[in-house]
């Protein structure tokens, strides 16, 4: 990603991907060689889950964490859960 198409901000976890820019059509010019590397390369094919949204509004939610502009928060449903066990011993 980083080298054959310039992406300068990507991220990777197991099957999890981030790519940032400040441009959606850069974003979308960039998941349309995703799929077709996926689809002709790995045979694999790409959930239609996937979003392209301005990361101000409501920040990356991404392995545990809510990434924002200037912090980064515990994914809420995480930090409720650990609440409850602590309060449970």
């Amino acid at each position: 990603m980083k080298e054959k198409w310039k992406c300068k901000f990507y991220f990777r976890y197991a099957d999890d991907m981030v790519v940032l820019s400040d441009s959606k059509e850069w974003l979308h010019n960039i998941l349309g060689k995703i799929k077709n590397y996926f689809t002709s390369n790995l045979k694999l094919e790409l959930k239609p889950n996937y979003q392209i949204f301005p990361v101000e509004s409501r920040g990356i939610d991404f392995v545990g964490y809510v990434f924002r502009h200037d912090y980064v928060l515990l994914r809420k449903s995480i930090k409720k859960r650990l609440s409850k066990l602590v309060s449970k011993y």
